[in-house]
């Protein structure tokens, strides 16, 4: 994800072929699970309760996620979908019922994202933004703040593998610019640059020979700010470490990944390390573990 101004510029795919603006969190998204889910439960470790439990309907799709805390009723998350499949509303209720938060999308006859709307608590308007279409491969949206103004405009076109895109404040100076580049429809490389052309921030991807991502390399432009590796023992585990280098020493995360015939993970041991002068030691430790019920 390529970020700006707390959102994301780009556009990424979702269920039912339609785009979505990449300034939602992965938080707030829905996720997809493969199977056919009909109930999903998080919990920390085996023998604790469950502090997430996510439910579908019958297409598989997330329809309600539930944050349980300690001590108080749970954070409620609801995903609705319009007649067509494609994800029309999302929002979070408190536990008075009460929205936090919430997101909603507007479609035209096509299924192109014509509008998309952030709200606050409440379900008060917080951004608007508006997108039109020119060609099958350029777009531009603007994103107006909650009295109408406009913010930003954002201009993104297609060139067969590469895509670009640019940044304008409303007066129409360019603000900053970048784009990613694909071979054989995997990512290669995605990068933000300032409006001088300077790099803000690079990721580059490289995958194995089965097209799975092995090294993910983000540079800023005084150099490599984090390197995070993918090793895959087999079907079902899959390893990763992520570097961090600082000054003083290495920021160092370790994840076992144990995924079902489903290909959705199941449990996730996360090992949280620092290495200073050749001395590790071992900052966090936690699990994760997820029961998935599928439909018969």
């Amino acid at each position: 994800m390529l970020l700006l101004a707390g959102g994301v510029v780009s556009l990424a795919a979702a269920p039912a072929g339609q785009l979505l603006p990449e300034f939602f969190s992965v938080e707030q998204t829905p996720e997809q699970v493969a199977g056919n889910p009909v109930r999903l439960t998080i919990r920390e470790d085996s023998d604790a309760a469950a502090v997430e439990e996510w439910h579908f309907d019958a297409e598989g799709r997330l329809i309600r996620k539930e944050i349980r805390q300690a001590g108080s009723l749970p954070l409620v998350t609801q995903y609705l979908y319009s007649p067509e499949g494609r994800l029309r509303e999302w929002f979070q209720e408190g536990v008075d019922a009460r929205r936090l938060w919430g997101y909603r999308l507007e479609y035209d006859d096509q299924g192109r994202l014509q509008r998309s709307i952030s709200e606050g608590p409440g379900g008060s308007i917080e951004y608007i933004e508006q997108f039109q279409y020119h060609t099958d491969t350029r777009h531009e949206s603007v994103l107006y703040n909650s009295v109408g103004e406009p913010m930003w405009r954002r201009e993104v076109e297609r060139h067969g593998e590469r895509l670009e895109w640019r940044v304008r404040q409303p007066n129409g100076e360019l603000f900053s610019q970048g784009g990613r580049k694909y071979r054989d429809g995997l990512l290669q490389q995605e990068e933000v640059q300032d409006s001088g052309g300077s790099i803000i921030e690079q990721i580059e991807y490289q995958y194995d020979a089965e097209g799975r991502l092995v090294q993910r390399d983000m540079h800023d432009a005084s150099g490599l700010i984090q390197r995070k590796t993918h090793s895959y023992i087999n079907d079902t585990l899959q390893f990763t470490r992520i570097v961090d280098p600082q000054d003083d020493g290495e920021s160092i995360e370790h994840v076992l990944t144990r995924k079902d015939s489903h290909g959705n993970w199941i449990q996730r041991v996360t090992t949280r390390l620092f290495r200073e002068q050749g001395a590790v030691s071992v900052i966090a430790a936690d699990t994760r573990i997820r029961d998935i019920e599928y439909q018969e």
